[in-house]
């Protein structure tokens, strides 16, 4: 029997209603599967990353003292492949893409300068690289002052003083480069007030610490002999504290982040200092982030 004028439109709108609930409904069950798989990565992710950094750290070091050899140095670029692992995650749920960028090119320079022991130059570039990576970081976080002058007025001063030391090589011109930059981006972290570049900040500074034992190390000549044995095991107590705290770094939630991330929410399984909610325009002391709604953009 035909649809009358009246009950044709009616019956239509009705269907399509009923197959909008249905979609509806069945995207809302796959939501919440996907936000329970969510909330149990980030429990137990950065738990267990810590755990494991912390029993390789304890073990290398322990090595270095006792029985230096292979068996350390498998163990030290074990954790930093970790940590390399850690960013990827990250950023693959909209964490801070230049950090996992950053942690790739470490873990390349540190494959040429820690296990392979060769290719000096190449890792010294991927290290130089590095430090580009977190300029660029720095200058989105604080409007663009790089300091670029200053750096290359450094390179300068330390190719000068390599030429009156007689030390100057194309390894040790690239290292110069590479200090002057990694000085600065030390520096200019320091004026990040949020966690993330709180975490970030003290990151470089551990790692800058580490890099200054490392020219000990390969200066002896122009330190102390007490300094220049302290120092080879000296850049590894500061080196993988330094990277795991740049990796938090790359964790921290900042505003209008994908939804996903923000599941993770509770009681929340990251630390509380890792967390920097959403706070929109012109809200007052009262505001809530529960009541507030979404950020802008989910």
């Amino acid at each position: 029997m035909p649809f009358s004028g009246r009950c044709g439109p009616l019956l239509l709108t009705r269907i399509v209603f009923f197959s909008h609930s249905c979609y509806t409904e069945r995207d809302s069950l796959c939501g919440r599967e996907e936000n329970i798989l969510i909330e149990r990565l980030c429990r137990w992710s950065v738990p267990a990353f810590l755990l494991l950094e912390g029993a390789l750290y304890l073990s290398f070091l322990a090595l270095d003292l006792l029985s230096p050899g292979p068996l350390s140095t498998a163990l030290k670029y074990a954790a930093l492949l970790l940590c390399l692992l850690m960013a990827l995650a990250g950023a693959s749920r909209g964490g801070d893409r230049l950090v996992a960028a950053a942690l790739a090119m470490t873990a390349a320079a540190d494959l040429f300068l820690l296990v392979l022991d060769r290719w000096y130059l190449l890792g010294i570039l991927l290290f130089y690289g590095v430090q580009v990576a977190y300029m660029v970081r720095i200058c989105k976080a604080n409007g663009g002052h790089a300091l670029l002058i200053p750096r290359f007025l450094l390179f300068s001063l330390l190719l000068v003083a390599l030429y009156q030391l007689e030390l100057f090589t194309p390894e040790t011109a690239a290292a110069a480069l590479y200090f002057s930059h990694f000085l600065f981006n030390a520096l200019l972290s320091l004026s990040l007030r949020d966690a993330g570049g709180r975490l970030f900040s003290l990151g470089l500074l551990l790692y800058l610490m580490c890099d200054m034992l490392v020219a000990v190390s390969q200066f002896p000549s122009l330190f102390p002999a007490p300094l220049s044995s302290v120092a080879q095991v000296g850049m590894w107590l500061f080196y993988l504290p330094g990277q795991v705290l740049i990796v938090l770094s790359g964790l921290v939630i900042p505003s209008g982040l994908p939804r996903a991330l923000l599941l993770c929410g509770g009681p929340h399984p990251l630390p509380p200092f890792l967390l920097r909610p959403y706070r929109p325009s012109g809200a007052g002391p009262g505001y809530r982030p529960d009541r507030g709604g979404d950020p802008p953009g989910l």
